[in-house]
C-alpha cells in the first residue's frame, strides 16, 4: 500500500475554500502543488501538475465553460493538456461539455456534488448563509414575519426548517405535488406552481420576503408585480427565478451566489476536504 506522502496532489484555482484544502493536505503529509489558489502568487505555467495523481479544481470548476474558476486566466483545455493520463480529477458542478471532454480523454472525474454527505453539509451551510443575510435585513429578528420560500428541494427544505426554528411564518411555493405534501406534513402552508397550465401563483400580500431556490422563471409578466415592495433573495442558479432587471424594478432584490464561499469559507472548505479524503481513503488506501 502506498504511503500517503507518495500521492501528488495539484490544487488549481479557487477561493478560500481551496486555500484551506491545500493547507490541510500539506499538514497531512501529502505532496501538494498549487496554481492560482486564493492568496497565492500564481505559477508561471501549469507544468507542475504533470506529475499529479489527483487534481483538485474549484467549486464551480468553471463559470463560463472555457476557463478554470481562478484568479488567473487558465483555459480549461490548457489545464487538461498538462495532466498525465490516469490523473483523477475532483471538481464541482462541471458543465456537461467539460465532463465529456475529460471522460473522452480517459480521465476519471469525481464531482463533489455527487457525494451525498458533501451535498448535505454544503446545503446546510448555504441555508445558514441565506438566513444570516436575511437576518441582517431584519435587524436580527424574523419571528412572526411571513416568508415565502420558492422550491422545496433539499436547499429550500433546509431553509424552511431553519426559518421555522426562528419562529417565522413560512409558506412554500413548489411545482411537485410530492414536495408540497412533504411541506404540509411538516405543518408548512403551501402554494402550487403550475407552469404547464400557465396558472401563475401570486405572492400573498402579507409576505415580506421571498427566497427563491428554483432555477426557472417562475416569476413572469403575469405575477412579478405581486413582489412589489417585498424583499427578494435570489438563491437559485441560472436562469434564476425571473428576469433580473424586472425583479429589481419591483422588489428589494439581492442575488446571493456562492454562499458557502462568502459566508462560511472555512466550514465549506472542510466539507470539500472531507469529501476528498473519503475518496482517497476508499480508492488509494482501502479505507484504512
Amino acid at each position: 500500500m502506498a504511503e500517503r506522502s507518495g500521492l501528488n496532489i495539484a490544487v488549481i484555482g479557487g477561493d478560500l475554500r481551496q486555500r484551506l484544502v491545500a493547507d490541510e493536505l500539506k499538514k497531512s503529509g501529502y505532496k501538494v502543488s498549487e496554481y492560482a489558489v486564493d492568496g497565492d502568487i500564481p505559477y508561471t505555467d501549469l507544468s507542475f501538475a504533470a506529475d499529479a495523481d489527483i487534481a483538485v479544481l474549484p467549486l464551480p470548476a468553471s463559470r463560463d465553460g472555457f476557463h478554470v474558476n481562478a484568479q488567473s486566466d487558465i483555459r480549461f483545455e490548457t489545464m487538461v493538456d498538462c495532466l498525465k493520463f490516469g490523473c483523477k480529477i475532483f471538481a464541482g458542478r462541471l458543465q456537461p461539455s467539460l465532463k465529456d471532454m475529460l471522460s473522452g480523454r480517459g480521465f476519471e472525474v469525481f464531482d463533489f456534488y455527487e457525494d451525498d454527505l458533501f451535498e448535505r453539509e454544503n446545503t446546510e451551510i448555504s441555508a445558514d448563509g441565506a438566513i444570516e443575510y436575511l437576518l441582517l435585513l431584519f435587524d436580527g429578528n424574523i419571528a412572526g414575519k411571513h416568508i415565502l420560500v420558492c422550491g422545496y428541494g433539499r436547499f429550500g427544505a433546509s431553509i424552511c426548517h431553519k426559518l421555522n426554528a426562528l419562529s417565522a411564518s413560512v409558506t412554500v411555493a413548489a411545482r411537485r405535488d410530492e414536495s408540497l405534501e412533504n411541506a404540509r406534513q411538516r405543518g408548512i402552508s403551501t402554494v402550487k406552481i403550475d407552469l404547464t397550465k400557465k396558472e401563475f401563483f401570486s405572492v400573498p400580500e402579507d409576505v415580506c420576503a421571498v427566497l427563491n431556490t428554483v432555477p426557472y422563471h417562475i416569476f413572469t409578466d403575469e405575477n412579478t408585480d405581486s413582489l412589489r415592495g417585498k424583499i427578494y433573495l435570489e438563491l437559485a442558479s441560472a436562469p434564476f427565478g425571473g428576469d433580473m432587471a424586472r425583479l429589481k424594478e419591483v422588489s428589494s432584490y439581492s442575488y446571493l451566489p456562492s454562499i458557502p464561499a462568502k459566508y462560511a469559507p472555512h466550514r465549506a472548505g472542510k466539507a470539500i476536504l472531507a469529501s476528498l479524503l473519503r475518496y482517497i481513503d476508499r480508492e488509494f488506501f482501502d479505507g484504512r
